[in-house]
């Protein structure tokens, strides 16, 4: 039987001696004028789950409920969604929804 010198990846857990990489808290944000809905996931289960949907308004975004669901979760990654028209054309929300992510960087430190 020939041996594994080729380095092809084998089934099971990592390699000896090494810890295998823990499951990490994803956290998806959908933006939207009115409202921004939050769910969240791991990477062990990959399953994702609804957590909140928070206001957003003429004032802007309830940051103080974000930020607390933010510090529950303590997540690895935060992805927010870019919304575009059925074609892959930018939507008239695009830039809102950058403008949002961009502040949400700069609060977050990501």
């Amino acid at each position: 039987m020939p041996d594994r010198a080729d380095n092809a990846p084998t089934s099971g857990p990592s390699s000896v001696g090494q810890s295998p990489v823990s499951p990490q808290v994803i956290v998806a944000i959908d933006f939207g004028r009115r409202r921004i809905g939050i769910a969240s996931g791991d990477t062990l289960t990959r399953a994702a789950h609804p957590r909140a949907t928070i206001s957003n308004g003429p004032k802007g975004p309830d940051w103080l409920s974000l930020e607390r669901l933010l510090a529950d979760a303590r997540p690895a990654r935060i992805a927010v969604g870019e919304p575009y028209n059925a074609d892959g054309s930018v939507s008239a929300l695009t830039d809102a929804a950058r403008r949002f992510a961009a502040e949400l960087t700069a609060r977050w430190h990501l």
